[in-house]
């Protein structure tokens, strides 16, 4: 026989496997308390969902955002092959560049 509750677990001398026995002493415990935390906690209200979708839409135009704005950096042009990338030389390298321009 399966549990009258989850209908998953087998139970042989009761009617309610070990957890649902205990989900049913803890409404016995609390009674409406116990569908109102459940309520309250687990299932969305459609405030709840809105947020949840106003966000989640938020999420997505801001990775499009930086998609659009990496495709538009990628375009930019580079220079000639005197170019340097900024930032990707180390400072003993620019000061001896720097010497060389001030002599």
């Amino acid at each position: 026989m399966t549990c009258y509750l989850c209908e998953k677990e087998t139970v042989y001398t009761t009617y309610f496997c070990e957890h649902c026995r205990r989900i049913k002493h803890l409404l016995n415990l609390y009674g409406k308390r116990v569908n109102y935390v459940l309520e309250a906690v687990l299932i969305r209200n459609e405030q709840q969902q809105k947020y949840k979708i106003d966000n989640e839409l938020k999420k997505e135009k801001t990775n499009i955002r930086k998609v659009i704005f990496e495709e538009k950096e990628e375009k930019k042009p580079m220079g000639d092959s005197t170019y340097i990338e900024p930032n990707t030389l180390n400072k003993d390298y620019m000061d001896e560049l720097k010497k060389k321009l001030s002599q």
